[in-house]
């Protein structure tokens, strides 16, 4: 008997609304992605594949109109356009990866390059945006990207785009603004670039939204930056793209805590593409939740009807399978001992969780601070809050004070940088990659009371943009022999060929991190063999995060691997 169970659009919103007596109010939960409306008593499910294909599969259980089934028997998640064509006019010749990158994903309105560092991502998505111009599909681009490659972008699009652009990097000032609104009343193409930090303010949003129309293109470059769930600046890129005509991500780790990662993403690009509706169910559907109250992620199941869904749209390419001419990348661990201060510091930290130093104490109260705290002493510092400023506050104040810092009277790994630097060929060109402000701090000190100041430029936060633009330039000229700069920072986007030697005088547990600042040297144009030098304090955090490193490294692989495995057929 079927159930009397009614389907009903509701166009604006795209739902199916399920109206259905109370025995079988039960009925609909097999749907993948539903919620129960309080007010209406009616369940409610978004418009995606999923939902779309239980009902398919489950028709004799529901009713609803002739046209409402026809209309679900001919949903697709979005409309395929034309191929991309043979007369368009490169300005630069596309290696063959490219070309097929942009042939592959050109006809979709929404696609993901998921490239390694170096490949020329930028590049394919510059000659897509530019050939939709010439067609006519879209009038002007936003390029969400990290502050850091704002600058980028502006010079991507001058070398690669055939088309005469005008190229404005966003900002919130009020001189600023009024620039904004100058370069909306230009003609021709437009290229507006924002960094995608500045979204979390409501100005640098509230300018997007006036730019973005249904004749736009928006890109996000280091699509992984939107990758978590409900936070402000992914909810508002997804927001800009609901408005925009074509969407592109790209990204060299779009998977770097597992294929979780891929929810916000693909909910950019179009939620029908994977069409699961929600966070929730997307985990519920595609992880495997253990660990404390089931709260961990602890595995993946049904990966293979996920990667069949998104593979159609994603091009993946590895530079080492592409880039034929790259040299030789050599990798190298350089051990020191820790000094005596610094054993009986983790030792007393670690038994205790607390420790005095020259009349300083500290103490730690969760694992994540015990590890901060251990790396700081690998490191050549520590933290500590004055014993006579502790002894006066109150328990409410003790959570608010700052921590100080001080310097080790010896720095173990230091003395290895210089002895590895001192063995180098005389101005050989350097990048050293640090965490902490104050490793940065001490290494630019060093450097430059060996080598002069002028041989040593910086990269991190605290350096104004316009000096970090400076600097690179003089590292690019050889100008300054050494580079220095924390990875969070200095080693994404940014093009550093004139070296070929990377040092990492400490790492944080970011994947994501350590790719982006190695691909800095490896990419198109370097000519040279590379050396990548880890330098690690034996017994010590160091080696503990250069495993973890590894281990997601390894997880990343086997995932990336299913994309290209050939038993999709959709996928190259």
């Amino acid at each position: 008997m079927k159930l009397s169970l009614m389907v009903t659009p509701r166009s604006k919103e795209e739902l199916i609304v399920i109206d259905c007596g109370f025995h079988e109010n039960t009925m609909p939960t097999n749907m993948p992605s539903r919620k129960w409306h309080k007010a209406t008593r009616k369940w409610r499910a978004p418009i995606v594949r999923m939902n779309i294909a239980y009902l398919r599969r489950n028709r004799e259980l529901y009713e609803a109109t002739d046209d409402y089934w026809e209309m679900l028997n001919n949903f697709k998640p979005e409309g395929v356009n034309r191929g991309f064509p043979n007369n368009y006019p490169f300005k630069t010749e596309p290696r063959p990866h490219q070309l097929t990158a942009i042939k592959k994903l050109y006809p979709f309105d929404a696609s993901a390059i998921y490239a390694d560092i170096g490949t020329g991502k930028s590049k394919m998505a510059i000659d897509m945006a530019a050939c939709r111009y010439y067609e006519g599909s879209i009038q002007k681009v936003l390029v969400i990207a990290l502050m850091s490659l704002k600058h980028n972008w502006e010079e991507e699009v001058n070398k690669h785009c055939p088309i005469n652009s005008s190229i404005h990097g966003l900002q919130t000032s009020k001189a600023g603004k009024n620039r904004f609104y100058r370069f909306m009343e230009e003609d021709g193409f437009q290229w507006l670039v924002v960094g995608v930090e500045s979204l979390s303010a409501g100005a640098a949003f509230g300018l997007c939204e006036q730019f973005v129309d249904s004749e736009t293109m928006i890109i996000i470059d280091e699509s992984d930056s939107i990758k978590t769930p409900g936070k402000i600046r992914t909810e508002r890129c997804i927001e800009l793209g609901k408005t925009a005509a074509k969407r592109v991500i790209m990204t060299g780790t779009p998977i770097e805590q597992g294929i979780i990662d891929l929810y916000s993403q693909f909910e950019f690009l179009d939620p029908n593409i994977v069409g699961i509706g929600d966070f929730y169910s997307f985990r519920n559907r595609y992880a495997i939740m253990g660990g404390y109250n089931d709260k961990a992620i602890i595995g993946y199941q049904q990966v293979d009807e996920l990667l069949e869904a998104v593979g159609p749209r994603i091009y993946q390419v590895r530079k080492r399978d592409v880039l034929d001419d790259l040299p030789e990348a050599t990798y190298y661990e350089r051990r020191v001992p820790m000094s005596a201060e610094q054993k009986a510091l983790y030792s007393t930290l670690k038994k205790n969780l607390t420790m005095e130093h020259e009349g300083n104490r500290l103490t730690v109260n969760s694992s994540i601070n015990l590890m901060q705290r251990f790396a700081e002493i690998t490191g050549g510092f520590y933290s500590y809050i004055d014993t006579e400023v502790m002894d006066e506050i109150s328990i409410d104040e003790k959570a608010k004070i700052k921590y100080k810092k001080a310097y080790l009277k010896s720095n173990p790994k230091a003395k290895e940088l210089m002895a590895f630097i001192g063995s180098l060929p005389h101005g050989e060109p350097v990048i050293v990659w640090a965490v902490s402000k104050m490793e940065v701090a001490y290494i630019v000190s060093i450097l430059s009371d060996a080598y002069g100041k002028e041989s040593v430029v910086q990269m991190h936060g605290g350096i104004k943009e316009k000096d970090r633009i400076m600097g690179l330039k003089r590292f690019e000229a050889r100008e300054a022999q050494f580079l220095v700069g924390n990875q969070a920072v200095g080693g994404v986007g940014l093009n550093m060929t004139v070296a070929a030697i990377m040092v990492y005088f400490s790492n944080d547990f970011s994947l994501r991190r350590r790719i982006q600042s190695e691909g800095r040297i490896e990419r198109i144009g370097q000519k040279r063999a590379m050396s990548y030098v880890d330098i690690i304090c034996e017994a010590s955090i160091d080696g503990y995060i250069a495993k973890a490193l590894k281990n997601k490294n390894d997880f990343a692989e086997e995932i990336r691997s299913a994309f290209d495995s050939g038993r999709l057929e959709d996928l190259i």
